[in-house]
């Protein structure tokens, strides 16, 4: 008697639901045999929009705390937040591992309708001990690993963390760090058949008239199981960007998320091998299927009961509230366990970002500029239109605090983006993008590939490097000859500089690329000049206009007389070292450098 009263209400509140996409008729999915916990969903629905729900940022502690603490967020002297690592500093220069190169099998990928092989390849030590050693002879420091769910809950309520636990030691041993890049979906083209049966996908099935409705992923299209997906690029052989996504706000997914990231965060507490974790890797709503309108009950019933609390609101507010909020939510679960390693995300293909799209417009993942606040770093992507996204994310973060740059290295979400294109352009991008990064006082940066940095990755591995593999290292070296000063660096300018300013006096090529003279400072006697183009970031290499030299003159302001010792390093390689006296307070003194559109100059000064 009991269950037929709850399976009346349900199909009740099912009827109800009426918020069906234009790209599906209703009778295309029974609705009103589909069966859902609406009572368990409310429960998640008050956990999500609960108005006393707060961003638990992570601890920031003194240089003191920090030597106690295997990973911290650290406050400098200068008030800037930094990494230190068993109370050491350290700058994360970073570079990302693929899923199509160290972790498929060596059939590698042969098309959108075939399989890329039965399963995840069984690395062996002798091949990560090669990949990680490689990525420490380019320069990098840590390496932004890409995992999956199932790499440490292989079945349901199954925890084991043999396999994370062995490829961060091999990492550590090579010299790098980890950050965790996590996946909680997966895609449907150049990846194992496997993956499609993931357990998360079938956590709450139901079959009617012969088809399967997996109420634990989101639906579109009438693609509503990871077979359908499967199915449907087997038929059309086109993947479009169609992916198997979790029903996050499924009760059951929900809760098996926040056990799942609490497991990880105990388990690399105490670790000094693991600086933080990205929590999804553009996650969000599927945008690709249905242009986001997830058709699954679970997402409906969920509007309703949005809408009923926000009756004057609309669709595109409901969605940025969801993931903003579920983001917020899945931070602060892994704080609750370690309260010192970061947590950031990013978006589907930094669109957001790259659309212009401001806090109070929305992209269709459901994402804002504003997701950002609810982890603790900006952990944006720049492929094309990067010439933009940084103008894009001043215009919410730095406006917003009163046209103060430094709030990217003084108050959260501090700056460290995990995926700046390495190869695209000729690197231009990388060498661009890093220097905005460090420009604004930026905690770290991450490179988009490995596996890209060389020809035919998985079936020759390292034989055949990239030609971009040179200027990739050369960026990574530039920047490592002034680590120091990037690390403790804050931006100032003439205002508020304690002693030394620059600024450009003379610039020959002023039509070709917008020239920026940035500054940092580390304390009074010590600072670093960005001198950059980034309106020529995405211009290559063979682009003859952005290649062009440029002479440029730049005039340096003391407040205290003395001599200055100034050394140029460029990202083609070369360092100039020039030296100039200063004979009485705020005298200016000129010098010129010569450079192209495409480097990148930073310019260490020392008293």
């Amino acid at each position: 008697m009991e269950k037929k009263k709850i399976l009346a209400g349900i199909l009740t509140c099912m009827i109800s639901l009426t918020t069906i996409s234009s790209q599906i008729k209703a009778n295309d999915i029974p609705y009103n045999q589909l069966q859902i916990n609406t009572q368990d969903l409310k429960t998640v629905y008050n956990t999500l929009f609960d108005k006393g729900l707060t961003k638990q940022d992570a601890s920031i502690v003194s240089k003191e705390e920090s030597k106690s603490i295997p990973v911290a967020l650290t406050r400098l002297d200068n008030d800037k937040i930094a990494y230190t690592v068993d109370g050491k500093p350290f700058y994360p220069i970073a570079v990302e591992t693929g899923w199509w190169d160290t972790r498929i099998d060596n059939n590698g990928y042969k098309g959108a309708q075939k399989d890329v092989g039965d399963d995840f390849k069984k690395i062996t030590d002798e091949e990560w001990n090669r990949y990680f050693s490689d990525m420490s002879s380019m320069g990098f420091n840590t390496v932004q690993l890409m995992i999956h769910w199932r790499d440490w809950e292989p079945e349901n309520d199954k925890f084991d963390f043999t396999f994370l636990n062995h490829v961060t030691d091999l990492a550590d041993k090579n010299g790098l760090k980890t950050e965790f890049i996590v996946f909680f979906h997966s895609q449907t083209n150049y990846i194992p058949l496997s993956m499609d049966k993931f357990w998360g996908y079938d956590l709450d099935n139901q079959t009617i008239n012969g088809k399967k409705y997996s109420l634990s992923m989101q639906w579109g299209e009438g693609l509503t199981s990871s077979q359908d997906f499967r199915d449907h690029l087997n038929k059309t052989g086109v993947h479009g960007g169609k992916e198997n996504f979790l029903e996050y706000w499924h009760p059951v997914v929900f809760k098996e998320m926040e056990e799942a990231l609490t497991k990880l965060a105990e388990n690399f507490k105490n670790s000094d091998k693991v600086i933080g974790y990205q929590i999804g890797n553009e996650e969000g709503f599927n945008y690709y299927t249905n242009n986001g309108n997830d058709d699954n009950p679970y997402y409906k019933e969920l509007e309703k009961l949005w809408l009923q609390e926000n009756p004057n609101g609309n669709i595109n507010e409901f969605r940025a509230d969801t993931i903003n909020n579920l983001w917020k939510h899945f931070s602060n679960t892994i704080h609750k366990v370690d309260p010192y390693k970061p947590t950031t995300t990013n978006t589907q293909g930094g669109e957001m970002e790259k659309s212009g799209i401001q806090y109070g417009s929305r992209s269709n993942d459901g994402m804002t500029i504003g997701v950002y606040e609810n982890v603790d770093m900006i952990g944006s992507m720049f492929y094309g239109g990067a010439s933009s996204i940084y103008t894009n994310l001043d215009n919410h973060y730095v406006k917003k605090a009163n046209n103060n740059i430094q709030k990217y290295a003084k108050s959260f979400p501090i700056l460290f983006p995990t995926e700046i294109s390495a190869t695209m352009n000729d690197g231009s991008v990388a060498k661009q993008i890093s220097a905005q990064t460090i420009a604004r006082g930026g905690q770290g940066f991450g490179l988009y590939c490995y596996g890209e940095l060389y020809n035919n990755f998985e079936p020759n591995e390292t034989k055949f490097p990239q030609p971009v593999l040179g200027t990739i290292k050369t960026l990574v070296k530039t920047v490592k000859d002034v680590e120091d000063l990037v690390y403790a660096g804050v931006p100032v300018n003439k205002d508020n500089t304690s002693n030394v300013a620059m600024e450009i006096i003379s610039n020959t090529s002023n039509n070709q690329g917008n020239a920026t003279l940035s500054l940092l400072e580390k304390d009074k006697g010590n600072y670093l000049g960005v001198l950059h183009f980034w309106g020529n970031a995405n211009s290559n290499n063979n682009d003859g206009n952005a290649n062009k030299k440029r002479t440029i003159e730049v005039g340096l302001t003391a407040k205290e007389s003395g001599n200055y010792n100034i050394k140029l390093h460029k990202t083609n390689g070369n360092v100039e070292e020039k030296n100039i006296n200063i004979s009485k307070e705020n005298e200016k003194q000129t010098f010129t450098l010569e450079t192209t559109g495409l480097d990148v100059t930073y310019i260490e000064v020392r008293k």
